[in-house]
């Protein structure tokens, strides 16, 4: 069988494909080091172009499938909190339809992120939808885009994609509960052997041989709180493990990802395991399936990142191929079971240099760090943060933070609300606790100016004062407030509720619901809530205030946890 690869990139669809024995006899693809990965890899030249601009009648003739990848960018969630550009998003499917149309093959096989699922069949199969002329090309209509996890497939991650086509889909799917469970340990456990393994095709290479398998330095001790406080404390999200669990199939791989963000894969490292990393380029392409001989070619580091995150797992392009063949699944041999094995090409790539650490940030550098204690989920949260702004001098304040993703709000924490609170029966049960703590609190924090903090967060200064002593100190003051409110909750529940619809401005209980402080959120969180607003609105009025009080212009923070 013959086949054509579009938006090949390093040519996962190519490497799969090929192991099961269906000939691909051209690629297209536009960027140069996913050009000269492929060439090298995977013996024959791919065609450099933008497939835009391809003209049908220089495809190829007699092509039984048609596979490919058009690019995600504008579909995927994680660009831009899924603001892409949908319609330019569109114009890769629609020409990758048209080929399709043109060439007529027995199978074709479109891959994209799972969002695609929905915009696919809504575009194809509604009266009003912009590729109804294609609707054709699916036989079986909108049951073969179907979106799966190729963790089920063998895959060592958790990566949801979505397969469209004309292909033997139930086949597919039934290949599901043949194939092995592979997971982050076991890529782990396979390259760190004194004769590295590959984890999916076994074969085995000399250490020497094994290229990008350099490990980046350890994280810094602020890289790591802030890496784990984007997993664990997200604003919006859900919370994730940190570090990554060795035990389960990891996070899907990315093309874009920092020593600080939510998508980065860490792991514990070192001697004790007390150090964490990010993984490693070879870690990552063997998490996508490809065999270890495999080599990138590209200018740096950050390059052969992209190109590790944006390809297709060959793992599953190799089923897909066995399932257009017509396997059964009782006949499937998984990728170490057949005789030919992956080789080494005749080229090794240089092996790139892992990024080093950033000694030097903007001056106006943002920071946002979540109370633990203050955390509760849902997007209801009490941080510091800091203005980013530099001219008239920097200001940092604690902020609350509630409603729904969709529609997040603030509530001042100044005088006028400490004013409101300070006539309540509950404050004059806390208030020895809490004057106590402030005091505690000031003396730990009396060197602190926002200029200083600003320039050491900055790293313009040095100093043992960040921003994150302040969120422990605060964090560590919380439970001792708490602890005297022993024996009065449903008092502070109820008051605190009747605070919250005064200063809200909302008429009745219910309205409460609707920007997430429910019944069962002030059952569960309304001593610390109540804490929190006490010491932020001392917090902002006697330590980070200073002559410049931002807690008179709180409005100048909405932006910020807007982001």
């Amino acid at each position: 069988m013959r086949a054509i690869d579009l938006y090949s990139g390093i040519g996962g669809w190519t490497v799969g494909l090929n192991r099961a024995g269906i000939e691909v006899v051209a690629a297209y693809e536009k960027w140069q080091p996913a050009i000269d990965t492929y060439n090298a890899n995977n013996g024959h030249e791919i065609t450099s172009i933008d497939i835009r601009s391809l003209e049908l009648d220089l495809l190829p003739k007699n092509i039984d499938v048609v596979v490919g990848s058009p690019p995600c960018t504008q579909f995927s969630l994680s660009n831009r909190g899924g603001s892409g550009d949908l319609a330019d998003g569109m114009v890769d499917i629609r020409k990758f339809l048209e080929i399709v149309d043109a060439l007529r093959p027995s199978f074709w096989v479109m891959e994209n992120v799972p969002r695609v699922e929905k915009i696919l069949k809504t575009a194809l199969f509604s009266d009003s939808g912009s590729l109804r002329e294609f609707a054709h090309l699916f036989p079986n209509g909108a049951d073969n885009i179907r979106s799966l996890n190729l963790a089920e497939y063998g895959l060592p991650q958790k990566r949801k994609r979505c397969l469209a086509g004309n292909f033997p889909l139930e086949l597919l799917l039934e290949y599901s509960q043949h194939c092995p469970e592979r997971t982050l340990g076991c890529v782990m456990d396979a390259l760190n052997q004194e004769q590295p393994q590959d984890p999916v095709y076994g074969i085995g290479l000399d250490r020497r041989e094994l290229t990008d398998h350099k490990a980046e330095l350890a994280m810094t001790e602020e890289e790591v709180r802030l890496n784990a406080q984007a997993k664990c404390r997200h604003p919006v999200y859900n919370a994730m493990s940190f570090p990554d669990i060795l035990a389960k199939p990891a996070r899907t791989v990315t093309a874009t990802c920092t020593k600080v963000s939510r998508e980065s894969i860490v792991i514990e490292s070192g001697a004790n395991m007390q150090n964490y990393r990010r993984l490693t380029i070879r870690e990552r392409l063997c998490l996508q399936s490809f065999p270890i001989s495999f080599q990138l070619f590209a200018k740096g580091y950050s390059q052969k990142i992209k190109m590790a995150g944006n390809a297709l797992p060959p793992l599953i392009a190799y089923y897909v191929a066995c399932a257009i063949r017509g396997t059964e699944a009782k006949d499937l041999r998984h990728p170490d079971q057949l005789e030919r094995l992956p080789v080494l090409p005749s080229e090794l790539a240089n092996c790139s240099k892992p990024e080093g650490r950033t000694t030097r940030y903007p001056e106006g550098r943002r920071f946002r760090g979540t109370i633990p204690n203050l955390h509760f989920k849902s997007g209801i949260r009490f941080e510091i943060q800091n203005s980013g702004k530099i001219t008239g001098g920097p200001s940092w304040a604690m902020t609350f933070t509630y409603g729904t993703p969709s529609n997040i709000k603030h509530l001042s924490l100044d005088k006028g609300t400490f004013s409101i609170f300070q006539k309540m029966d509950c404050y004059h049960v806390v208030e020895p606790s809490l004057q106590e703590e402030m005091d505690g609190l000031r003396s730990a924090l009396q060197h602190y100016s926002p200029k200083t903090l600003q320039e050491t967060w900055s790293r313009r200064s040095k100093n043992i004062l960040t921003p994150f002593t302040i969120v422990d100190a605060i964090d560590a003051a919380i439970p001792p407030i708490i602890d005297t409110m022993n024996g009065i909750e449903n008092l502070v529940i109820a008051e605190l509720r009747a605070f919250l619809l005064k200063r809200l401005k909302l008429r009745q209980n219910s309205d409460l619901k609707s920007v997430g402080l429910n019944d069962t959120k002030l059952q569960t969180y309304g001593p610390n809530i109540l804490v929190g607003v006490l010491l932020g609105c001392q917090i902002n009025e006697l330590v980070l205030g200073t002559k410049r009080a931002i807690l008179h212009r709180p409005q100048s923070f909405a932006l910020v946890a807007a982001e």
